[in-house]
């Protein structure tokens, strides 16, 4: 019983935890679906194309990384309400936050990123 108790309450840790620190966008969010031309495109077929280990990433300082094709690139952020704006070799991109998606549209085409959530086992001694 006292095994069980301690493994809910460290469950109950982890995801208080998660919760908590939810409201930043720092961090990892992975390119899990697209689309282009009206046809969806699953993580399968992004696999095919080499899309599939295509990620952003932000950090809390507005700066980015943004890997497309494993072709990254540094870049900066802005945050206006749920439109965020990215800076990238001097062109912007705009793209929309709806909880843990990111969705940016280009000539016809959708990309949907989301957060990949690790829960560092150090922020339960905070």
């Amino acid at each position: 019983m006292k095994k069980l108790m301690t493994g809910g309450l460290i469950f109950t840790l982890i995801i208080f935890t998660a919760c908590a620190n939810n409201n930043s966008l720092s961090g990892k969010y992975t390119l899990t679906s697209a689309s282009m031309g009206g046809v969806s495109i699953d993580q399968e077929a992004l696999s095919k194309f080499g899309l599939d280990n295509s990620y952003l990433e932000f950090r809390d300082n507005g700066k980015m990384i943004a890997s497309i094709k494993n072709d990254a690139q540094d870049g900066t952020y802005k945050i206006d309400g749920k439109t965020i704006t990215f800076m990238a070799e001097g062109e912007a991109i705009t793209g929309t936050i709806d909880g843990s998606k990111i969705s940016i549209s280009i000539s016809g085409s959708t990309m949907i990123f989301e957060k990949k959530w690790i829960i560092k086992m150090s922020n339960l001694s905070k």
